[in-house]
């Protein structure tokens, strides 16, 4: 195995290394040297780009749709009027 089959084999796992080491350094002394910053930066590029899902297609009507109520009146037949007994 070549050299640079065995960093891209491990290339997350050294990228995480070295920003665990970077983090300590700020830490430690407020800063983190360039030349590491260099050298994570580097390695990131080489990382595969992820690979994003399309967001699902969803459609919406632009224009809302009233609704209308209705409210059923009671028609003329339909009504109960009481009697009303006759004089007499």
């Amino acid at each position: 195995m070549s050299l640079p089959d065995f960093i891209q084999n491990n290339l997350e796992y050294l990228i995480d290394e070295l920003d665990t080491r970077a983090t300590h350094q700020l830490m430690s002394n407020g800063h983190v040297e360039d030349k590491l910053l260099d050298i994570i930066n580097g390695l990131e590029s080489f990382l595969p780009a992820p690979v994003e899902a399309p967001a699902p297609v969803v459609a919406v009507d632009p224009a809302p749709v009233a609704v209308e109520e209705t409210v059923d009146e009671p028609s003329v037949d339909s009504i109960a009027i009481p009697e009303i007994p006759a004089a007499e």
